[in-house]
């Protein structure tokens, strides 16, 4: 199955990932009955030997990941009532103001977490008592705010439970336990004999805990943290080392290899069995057991790895290290037969073999970031540019200090002379990172759309294959299909955005107010209002535009506004947009000239000023001529209004916005008055709305809204004391057909127009 070109192992694991990805709730009951279907055509397909049966067998793969991903969502929820139960602790770990313990429960076969006071002693292998309701946290409203519900879906963990109370019981699983003991012996001995032992923990370890925020913040920016991540490098070269130890000893070859195993084995528990750790030693296993004269594909132990792994844990497809082990692992396989072409080149001597090791670290440390590249921009938003080199500048001097750490953390005082010389190695390695981090270039770069995202790994997988086969050296006819294949890449790069990109308004969750986000194909962005909280919360330090806003323009890598609209300055609507004139620089900004006599205003006004920020007073009749012709209309005011139920409120910037035949309405906070008033100059059509005023019964109007005719609403909305959404708003948008979405339910909610077809797509469901 390994090494046979018949039915390729390699395309199991992608297809099973992709299925789990994809799986939901809705599909569990047909979804066995047509996995079912499928597989008999495919022992059919494959009786008659038909060639149908390869892509039946992908798609049955396919099938049994969206099976697997369904199951592994659709458990039942733990009631709300107090629960009395009991558990062994797998881990636990240490946060600010508690310490997260994950607990296996036999009773209820669920993991549950505990949040637990600092001061409560606990160790894995433990058995807890404990009394609380399971609490489902609420998923992330926004994306790039961290999402604790995924959090602890990705770690198999069912819920969270704060308990009444808590104690320990005489029972102790011995396994867990005595891992962890090792583990502690280690970590005391390490820390007994060396003064800079944090970063020795970490190397050898993987608890970066110890490691402080600037050493951390050098790591991050040179793009070196997964060194620090128990992974392929360690397991390899513990392999390498418990090889050369045993080699010498007479015994036959399957002891000296179950050794080997078992070892790497118990070193992958001690260190807290990441995934990262379990690919490689996953990996090591099946080279160690198979056969010497078979020749076993790579390609096809990294998706066995993989596979099994999946199989045993499904959710293991959610965790970022997960994802970030097996992206680099495989590109680096797919790219092997070409790092080692390229070491051909150099010559057999020993400036040649230098420049050989050299040439080879480099290149597979840039084949490692062209893996991960779109996980990193979808995670953490940047990438640095300086990894590969300081990758191979650091390699030798971590070497040292794994190789040292595991000595000493296991054989203490044995060997507690070499102490003082990791020290030193440890004092000129963050030295070396730190001249290093003064020349890094760290590039913000924004999460990768799915079209991006396709063409990003279809180039570098494409591009791994043909080379991998040795197509641009093996005749004409193969070169002629290389250059095929790269004039239809630039081809489809060469698309014009106006077909190849949606324009994408998203409606950003900032609790009770509005802030609006548009993106251009031609990569524009606009943002419409900025959310905000009373003075209230204001006087007690919330900041929607620090906390809220800010966090989600950089995670959409937004570095410049091309225009700011202030529909209106009430505080739910300018408050945060202070904190972005602040930090973003800004083309333009426009409202309606109208005055308020808050601080907030008054900011406002002072930054356009001090930022030199270009200011437009927009009215009816203005266009904002967008690139791509693309036409933002100004509609209302068509004079500042007075006298009203709230002037404020009714002088609201009303524009709409016309793409591929598509309309959308931005309204702010247009009350009934100011509706009159617009509808008395102009009768507009759309297919979207911005629902006026959070869905204030104030702002509603039957007559409105059978004139716009909107096919869908959006109502901007968080928790408040004023009733909104009104349920006689959200009955008249039903009884119009109006498919509305609500920020504080759904959370964020973007709405895409693609080559003429507009629909929504939610964040937080």
């Amino acid at each position: 199955m390994l090494n046979t070109r018949k039915r390729p192992f390699l395309f199991v694991f992608p297809l099973i990932c992709l299925g789990i990805s994809i799986a939901t709730f809705s599909l569990k009951s047909s979804l066995l009955m047509l996995l079912l279907v499928v597989a008999a055509l495919w022992l059919w397909a494959e009786r008659i030997d038909a060639k149908s049966s390869q892509y039946l067998f992908c798609l049955l793969i396919l099938l049994a990941g969206l099976w697997l991903g369904t199951l592994s969502r659709s458990a039942s929820p733990l009631g709300g009532d107090s629960l009395s139960l009991t558990g062994v602790v797998l881990t636990t770990r240490e946060l600010t103001n508690y310490q997260r313990t994950l607990v296996s429960i036999p009773q209820i076969q669920r993991k549950l977490a505990l949040h637990l006071p600092l001061d409560i002693s606990i160790r894995p292998g433990e058995w807890l008592e404990f009394t609380g309701s399971v609490e489902i946290p609420t998923m992330a409203s926004n994306p790039g705010e961290f999402c604790y519900y995924s959090y602890l879906y990705s770690q198999g963990v069912s819920g969270f439970i704060e308990p009444i109370q808590v104690q320990h019981t005489k029972r102790i699983s011995h396994g867990r336990y005595r891992v962890d003991k090792i583990r502690s012996y280690i970590g005391e001995n390490i820390s007994k004999y060396t003064t800079n032992h944090n970063l020795l923990i970490a190397l050898v370890l993987g608890d970066r805990q110890g490691l402080d925020a600037s050493m951390r913040g050098v790591w991050t920016s040179l793009g070196i943290n997964h060194l620090l991540a128990i992974s392929g490098m360690h397991i390899g070269l513990l392999a390498s080392l418990l090889f050369f130890v045993l080699r010498p000893i007479p015994c036959r070859d399957q002891i000296r290899l179950g050794v080997i195993g078992l070892a790497l084995l118990l070193y992958v528990l001690i260190s807290g069995g990441r995934p990262s750790a379990w690919r490689a030693w996953l990996a090591v296993l099946v080279v160690l057991v198979g056969s010497k004269k078979a020749h076993i594909d790579s390609l096809h132990v990294w998706s066995l790895v993989g596979t099994t792994m999946v199989l045993l844990s499904p959710t293991l497809v959610h965790q970022i290290g997960f994802q970030l082990s097996l992206a680099a692992s495989g590109g680096i396989v797919l790219w092997a037969p070409c790092i080692h072409r390229f070491g051909k080149l150099m010559p057999s001597t020993l400036f040649g073999r230098i420049g050989n090791f050299v040439g080879s670290s480099v290149f597979v440390s840039i084949i490692a970031q062209l893996s991960v590249a779109p996980l990193l921009a979808n995670y953490f938003q940047q990438v640095s540019l300086m990894a590969p080199l300081a990758t191979l500048l650091v390699l030798p001097g971590i070497f040292l200090l794994l190789l040292g750490g595991i000595a000493l953390g296991l054989l203490g005082p044995i060997v507690a002379p070499i102490a003082s010389l990791l020290d030193k190695v440890v004092i000129i390695l963050d030295s070396l990172a730190r001249w290093l981090s003064a020349y890094s270039v760290v590039i913000p770069i924004a999460p990768f759309r799915l079209d991006q995202l396709i063409m990003w790994y279809v180039g570098l997988i494409g591009l791994g294959y043909i080379l991998r086969a040795n197509y641009l050296f093996s005749g004409q006819l193969r070169y002629i299909r290389f250059c095929i294949c790269s004039l239809a890449l630039v081809a489809f790069l060469s698309i014009p955005p106006f077909i190849g990109s949606p324009l994408e308004v998203t409606v950003i969750y900032v609790g009770q107010g509005d802030a609006i986000y548009i993106r251009t194909p031609y990569n524009q962005h606009i943002l419409v209002d900025g959310g905000g909280d009373s003075v209230y919360w204001q006087l007690r330090g919330r900041n929607v535009g620090l906390q809220c806003l800010l966090p989600y323009l950089e995670y959409r890598g937004v570095d410049q506004l091309d225009l700011v609209i202030l529909t209106h300055p009430h505080e739910d609507h300018l408050h945060g947009l202070l904190a972005v004139l602040e930090h973003i620089p800004i083309k333009k900004i426009v409202d309606n000239g109208e005055t308020h006599t808050t601080i907030s205003y008054g900011r406002y006004l002072s930054l356009i000023e001090e930022k030199n920020i270009p200011y437009q007073r927009v009215q009816d009749g203005d266009t904002l001529i967008l690139r791509g012709n693309i036409v933002l209309e100004i509609i209302h005011p068509n004079h500042l209004l007075t006298g009203t139920s709230s002037d404020l409120n009714n002088n609201s910037v009303v524009f709409q916005l016309q793409y591929q035949g598509r309309s959308m309405l931005f309204t702010g906070d247009l009350d009934y008055q100011g509706q009159q008033d617009l509808l008395m100059r102009h009768q507009p059509t759309v297919d979207w709305i911005k629902v006026p005023h959070h869905g204030s019964r104030a702002a509603w109007s039957s007559q409105f809204y059978d004139t716009v005719g909107a096919i869908y609403g959006v109502i901007s909305v968080g928790r408040n004391s004023f009733g909104h959404p009104h349920p006689q708003v959200l009955a008249g948008l039903a009884d119009m057909g109006v498919e509305v979405y609500r920020t504080d339910q759904d959370g964020a909610v973007s709405f895409y127009i693609w080559n003429g077809w507009l629909g929504p797509r939610l964040f937080s469901r």
